[in-house]
């Protein structure tokens, strides 16, 4: 029944038609065009939900550059991976082709600062997903500083991401184009769905009323709509069947939810996977006081609690812990 596991990869996939998605997609072409004509890099940013789109749509304009305009170069860093400083410069480095010779662990900041900035024969548009992830945003500034460099961030919340800027690197960002996704309508992820069908699964595997089930139950998240419509399709051919049924659906969903939780949890930091620990062991809503009093029980060199708070407004964004309350009457519950 299953074609083309790849298909249903909701980290790489990229299709080969970008559906519901034309104005932000025009928007985001637009805002390349000075890196493609003239060779001059700005700022993109790219906000929504989880599920959105954000990275889909990122990726299918670098493809698009590859096949539109070889000549520019590309590199897409996810910051859930590469959340470090020389990670992600050591990523840099290697998307102009300047870091063969080197390993990141034994090579400074500058010199691959160097290495990146001193590539400036062609243009370079790099794509920063997850970019609240990185340790330290001021490396957003020598990234403003590289003419030649047009760098596209990934973020869910527009304010979470500038608040933790200070005020001249948020100054010279907020000249960026700001695009904005949300959520998509039941009808959208339908064709989404179809498409996704079409391509990796056999002719009548399923029915329309089956993925109209599936995006029903998706809440706008194409993440979980796609990965659902995965996870029924193995449902069906363990029951050997080549047509997915409402069974399958019903038993799908909470595994593609599980999947995701956990491909979420695999990615997450050391010290915010100590503080969700933290949570989780914690009796039901708890305080900051409480749970940063929790988390410093299990690490030695605890992070600030302002970045404990900035680590949970990015687990409740991913949906692994519930805040209520406002300001210092907050209370977090794992999920």
């Amino acid at each position: 029944m299953i074609l083309d596991r790849g298909v249903f990869d909701v980290e790489t996939f990229v299709p080969s038609d970008l559906v519901h998605r034309d104005g932000p997609l025009d928007a985001l072409s637009a805002s390349l065009e000075p890196v493609v004509r003239h060779g001059t890099g700005r700022q993109t940013h790219i906000f929504g939900p989880s599920g959105a789109g954000k990275t889909c749509l990122a990726r299918y304009c670098l493809k698009q550059l590859r096949e539109e305009a070889p000549h520019v170069r590309r590199q897409y860093i996810n910051c859930w991976e590469h959340f470090a400083t020389t990670a992600i410069l050591y990523q840099l480095a290697a998307g102009v082709g300047t870091a063969a010779d080197i390993r990141p662990d034994t090579v400074s900041h500058d010199e691959l600062l160097r290495r990146v900035r001193d590539a400036d024969e062609y243009a370079y548009v790099v794509v920063l997903d997850e970019v609240d992830q990185i340790e330290e945003p001021q490396l957003l500034y020598q990234l403003y500083r590289m003419a030649h460099v047009h760098t596209i961030y990934i973020a869910n919340e527009e304010h979470a991401f500038f608040t933790r800027l200070d005020e001249r690197l948020t100054s010279r960002l907020r000249s960026g184009e700001p695009i904005t996704l949300d959520r998509y309508s039941r009808d959208e992820l339908v064709s989404i769905l179809e498409r996704r069908a079409e391509a990796g699964l056999e002719t009548g595997a399923t029915t329309e009323a089956i993925l109209t089930e599936i995006a029903q139950l998706a809440t706008g998240d194409a993440r979980v709509a796609v990965e659902t419509l995965f996870q029924a399709a193995r449902k069906a051919r363990a029951r050997g069947s080549g047509t997915i049924e409402q069974r399958d659906i019903e038993d799908a969903e909470p595994v593609a939810r599980s999947e995701l939780r956990q491909k979420t949890l695999s990615q997450l930091t050391r010290h915010q996977r100590l503080l969700y620990e933290a949570l989780c062991d914690a009796p039901g809503e708890t305080g900051m006081g409480d749970l940063e009093q929790r988390y410093r029980e299990r690490v030695e060199q605890p992070k600030s609690t302002k970045t404990l708070r900035r680590y949970l407004q990015k687990l409740a964004q991913y949906n692994l812990v519930a805040i209520e309350g406002e300001k210092s009457g907050r209370r977090y519950l794992a999920r």
